[in-house]
């Protein structure tokens, strides 16, 4: 076998088995980064729709819309008397930003 200038089916079987223990080890790594990625993507979408929607509201009078599409994520606003808040369901969890209104409205 010295003669010979191929790969063993030991060698193959060897560097597929380290291959399949690097990518189970990593795909966990991975998913979660994009689970964050996701979230962190959402939230500074749910923050920009709550400073417009806030913005209308206190300075044009304008009622903000129970719910803003914005590609496949669906925002619902929430108004009370204090607060105002953008939420999107993801996945299992959910992002809820919330910014007080002033008093003398």
């Amino acid at each position: 076998m010295r003669k010979d200038n191929g790969y063993t089916l030991m060698d193959a079987m060897i560097g597929l088995s380290i291959l399949m223990t690097l990518s189970m080890s990593m795909l966990p790594i991975f998913t979660s980064l994009y689970e964050k990625r996701i979230s962190i993507a959402n939230r500074t979408e749910s923050v920009a729709i709550l400073e417009e929607v806030w913005s209308d509201y206190i300075l044009l009078g304008v009622t903000p819309p129970s719910e803003i599409e914005k590609g496949i994520d669906v925002y619902r606003v929430h108004l009370n008397v204090e607060q105002m808040c953008v939420m999107v369901k993801e996945h299992e969890t959910s992002t809820r930003v919330c910014r007080s209104l002033p008093y003398d409205l």
